[in-house]
C-alpha cells in the first residue's frame, strides 16, 4: 500500500507540479532550463530514495515525498534535503532518463557547504586532464629532452601539433611545413617570454659545442670573472659530463654550479 500511494504522488502530484512530459527527454533537453531538468532527475529520484526508507522501518517516509513535493512550488526549501543527505551525499547511483542516457548521480544534488542552504547546484568537477593527454611519455621523448624547448609541462595546450622528436628537424622550415619540431612557440611563451628567447638565444646556440676561447669570451662578457685556474677547474668538469668530451655553453653552466659558485665573482652584464 504504501509504494502504491508513492507511486501515485511521483505520478500525479510532481509531473502536474513541474509540467513535464518524460516520453521525449529532447523536449526536456531543448525547451527547458537546466534549473527544470534538475528538478525532474531530481523528482524522478523521489520515488526510489523514498522506497529505501520503506525498506528501513522508516514511517515517515510518506509524508517526506509530499512535504518535497510541495517545496517544488515554493523552490524547494533545503530544509528538507537533511532527510535525503544521508542517503545521496556518498550515493554513487546514476540517474538517467527513460532512454538510459545518463544525466547525474545522487550526490551531485547535495548543496556544498560553502554556499547558501537554500542553493541546490550540482558539484564542480574535481578532476581534470591536466598536463599531458595522457601522462606518459616514451624513452625517446625523455632523452631528447631539453630545458629550452618550450614543451607544456602543468597544462595541455589545445591547438599546437604534438611535438616530433621520431623525425629530423629540417635546417631551414618551409612556410607550408605545419609540423611541430619542438621550436614553435605557444600563446604562454609569448605573453611571456624567457631572458632566452628574449635576446634571441635558442636551444640549438646553447647545447652547441664552442671552443674553450669562445666559451671563456662568453663568460667573461655576461659577468663571470674566473680565473685561469678556476676556469680549468670547470672546463675539465664540463667534459666529464659529455660521453664524447665536448663543452658546450649548457654543460659549461653546470660544472660552474657544481665546483661551487662561492669563489665566483659576478657583475652585471651590459647588454648592447
Amino acid at each position: 500500500n504504501n509504494i502504491k500511494k508513492l507511486e501515485a504522488i511521483q505520478n500525479i502530484e510532481v509531473r502536474s507540479i513541474l509540467k513535464l512530459k518524460y516520453d521525449t527527454p529532447y523536449n526536456i533537453v531543448h525547451h527547458e532550463s537546466f534549473n527544470k531538468l534538475k528538478l525532474l532527475t531530481v523528482s524522478n529520484r523521489i520515488f526510489e530514495l523514498s522506497e529505501r526508507y520503506v525498506g528501513t522501518g522508516l514511517s515517515h517516509s510518506i509524508p517526506l515525498v509530499v512535504r518535497l513535493v510541495k517545496e517544488y512550488k515554493e523552490g524547494f526549501e533545503s530544509r528538507y534535503i537533511e532527510y535525503l543527505t544521508p542517503l545521496c551525499e556518498t550515493s554513487e547511483n546514476e540517474i538517467k532518463d527513460n532512454e538510459g542516457r545518463f544525466l547525474l548521480k545522487e550526490k551531485d544534488l547535495i548543496p556544498k557547504n560553502n554556499i547558501a542552504v537554500n542553493e541546490l547546484v550540482p558539484r564542480t568537477l574535481t578532476k581534470q586532464i591536466d598536463g599531458r593527454a595522457t601522462s606518459w611519455e616514451t624513452t625517446y621523448d625523455v632523452i631528447k629532452k631539453a630545458p629550452f624547448r618550450p614543451e607544456p609541462l602543468k597544462k595541455r595546450v589545445y591547438g599546437v601539433p604534438t611535438i616530433r622528436n621520431d623525425i629530423p628537424a629540417p635546417e631551414f622550415k618551409k612556410i607550408q611545413d605545419r609540423t611541430n619540431y619542438g621550436t614553435d612557440g605557444t600563446a604562454w611563451s609569448l605573453l611571456s617570454p624567457s631572458v632566452f628567447s628574449h635576446h634571441g638565444v635558442y636551444e640549438k646556440d646553447v647545447l652547441q659545442p664552442r671552443p674553450k676561447e669562445t666559451i671563456r669570451q662568453i663568460m667573461s662578457n655576461i659577468g663571470y670573472n674566473l680565473s685561469e685556474e678556476q676556469f680549468e677547474s670547470t672546463w675539465n668538469m664540463a667534459k666529464n659530463l659529455n660521453p664524447y668530451g665536448q663543452v658546450s655553453i649548457e654543460e659549461f653552466r653546470w660544472a660552474l654550479n657544481d665546483n661551487g659558485s662561492s669563489f665566483i665573482k659576478i657583475q652585471p652584464a651590459s647588454v648592447n
